[in-house]
């Protein structure tokens, strides 16, 4: 992965693993599709997997378009029920509180694990 790619990758994993309570890996790969539909990333019960297609919107992963992405697969992890029905959408909002409080509480910590991809 290149160095934009791999600080993603590093936040989304520190995330996922901080917010579900279990380790969460995230990778990079050429083409994310779900359901035939190209995605810039999908959960696949104990991973979030990002697109490279959609790496150019990468460059910093504390950018508002990699957060929302985060904390949408997130909450995928958050619901048993597939899609993006009523239980998801609960899910969602949970998922979107329960990061905003982590960066809050814990933004340090955050930053380090990004940091330590960089070096």
């Amino acid at each position: 992965p290149t160095p934009a790619e791999a600080r993603v990758c590093a936040l989304t994993t520190w995330i996922a693993t901080q917010v579900l309570g279990r380790k969460i890996e995230s990778w990079m790969e050429s083409d994310v599709k779900l359901y035939g539909r190209l995605c810039v990333a999908v959960w696949t019960g104990n991973a979030i997997v990002w697109s490279r297609r959609y790496s150019d919107r990468m460059s910093d992963p504390f950018a508002p378009e990699v957060l929302q992405t985060i904390v949408h697969e997130v909450a995928h992890g958050l619901t048993p029920a597939p899609g993006h029905g009523p239980e998801f959408h609960d899910a969602l909002e949970r998922s979107a509180g329960r990061v905003a409080c982590l960066l809050f509480s814990k933004g340090p910590a955050a930053q380090a694990a990004v940091n330590k991809v960089a070096s």
